[in-house]
């Protein structure tokens, strides 16, 4: 009986760990977000595939030195993407003013009331959009996958 139990057990694992590989194909990405050569924080970073239908859309968000890890849209965390060649879009969101003196009274009797103030992108609208960009990268099954994203403060 004994010999059974094991024998089960044995099938059961392997059945489980065929299930886990990555079914998605995806690899791990990386990078840095440079402006006027400079680490730049809190840069929301987009793949979107360069040609439709292919590929999987990954995004990230730079920390205070610049680094981002690329997390797919399956909403994994720093799981990266598959492999292809994907457009680069870029967005720093601020608002677009700072709340007046009667909102931020209004939010302090009440956190729970919403205060609209329309945000803004900081970055050049050339950065923001696939369709202007002019930044490729290209995931490879083989990796390393680490880029340097170079951008200026103001395009032509």
């Amino acid at each position: 009986m004994k010999k059974f139990n094991w024998f089960c057990m044995l099938i059961v694992s392997i059945i489980f760990a065929a299930g886990c590989g990555n079914e998605h194909n995806l690899h791990f990405a990386q990078g840095t977000v440079l402006i006027d050569g400079k680490p730049e924080a809190d840069v929301s970073v987009t793949f979107i595939p360069a040609e439709s239908g292919t590929g999987l859309g990954a995004g990230g968000t730079t920390d205070t030195e610049g680094k981002f890890l690329l997390s797919s849209t399956l909403g994994k965390g720093g799981d990266g993407t598959q492999p292809g060649l994907y457009k680069v879009i870029f967005s720093k969101l601020a608002p677009e003013r700072e709340p007046t003196e009667a909102e931020k009274a209004r939010f302090e009797k009440d956190p729970d009331d919403k205060v609209f103030i329309p945000l803004i992108d900081l970055l050049p609208a050339k950065y923001t959009s696939p369709k202007t960009t002019d930044i490729e990268a290209e995931i490879t099954a083989g990796g390393p996958n680490t880029f340097v994203f170079e951008l200026k403060s103001k395009t032509k």
